[in-house]
């Protein structure tokens, strides 16, 4: 248990960390753009992850059986 907590604090910080943008000056529109793009592209993709399956789930419940 010990363990798993301090690699997940440690995953934790280093993504947290990472969203901050680094190669644009503190405080100006472009790094708050940056920062907006960095929090919700992954929400977009994480969005995208979940739908994909449950999409696929209804086209296969919805299309004809196919008889032999």
């Amino acid at each position: 248990m010990a363990v798993g907590s301090w690699c997940f604090l440690l995953s934790f910080a280093a993504a947290t960390m990472g969203i901050l943008p680094l190669d644009v000056s503190y405080g100006t529109s472009t790094w708050y753009h940056v920062l907006a793009l960095n929090i919700i592209e992954p929400l977009i993709m994480v969005a995208i992850g979940a739908a994909l399956p449950i999409i696929a789930k209804l086209q296969r419940k919805n299309e004809p059986e196919l008889e032999e």
